[in-house]
């Protein structure tokens, strides 16, 4: 960590949000190093104590990353949580429309990553109803069966991913994912890195 840089909070859904947003951090947001990361159970954890994190941003600032998942709209989901004034050392991003999205709007990497064509794609990643059922079909068209078995669901299996989805996907943003392309397939994915870029400190 360089002497300017300074301690960031994280609070996220899940492990694969937690590598994301890690890498976000270190690319373009080079002044923070990440303290301690909160969550990992899902949105309500992250909706019920809201305001405690709001709190504690004025004095160690926090990034906040959910999914929208079935939600309207961002500004209608920051409307329904934000009952109370957001400090400006929240910084609160909505990945559209799971974080998943952001992965595949860098197309050629994925598609290299996954053993699939580009074509697979579609480049308004944003319109993919169901992103991380979108991934684990697109994991059974693979031609590396390791990457398909870790990432696809086996056949009759009541569960929605392969036994090694977080391990292949973090694997893949790690080491293959290049958020600046991405983000020029998804505005979600934009702002938040026009924010973290944009960002100077606590409110104090």
């Amino acid at each position: 960590m360089s002497e300017k840089s300074s301690k960031l909070n994280i609070v996220v859904e899940d492990f694969l949000s937690e590598t994301v947003a890690r890498k976000l951090i270190r690319e373009f947001g080079g002044r923070y190093e990440v303290s301690q990361c909160f969550g990992k159970k899902g949105f309500p954890f992250i909706k019920a104590n809201l305001q405690a994190f709001n709190n504690s941003s004025r004095i160690n600032p926090y990034l906040i990353l959910t999914d929208l998942d079935d939600k309207r709209c961002a500004p209608s989901l920051k409307k329904d949580w934000f009952t109370f004034e957001k400090s400006k050392s929240l910084l609160f991003r909505v990945a559209v429309k799971e974080v998943e999205t952001w992965l595949l709007a860098d197309r050629m990497s994925f598609s290299k990553y996954f053993g699939v064509s580009e074509r697979e794609i579609p480049e308004k990643v944003e319109t993919i109803i169901d992103p991380k059922k979108f991934v684990t079909d697109l994991a059974k068209k693979s031609k590396k069966q390791k990457l398909k078995e870790a990432v696809a669901p086996r056949e009759g299996s009541t569960v929605k991913v392969g036994p090694d989805y977080n391990g292949a996907m973090s694997l893949y943003v790690e080491k293959h994912w290049k958020p600046e392309t991405a983000s020029r397939f998804s505005n979600s994915l934009k702002r938040a890195i026009g924010c973290l870029k944009s960002f100077h400190g606590t409110d104090h």
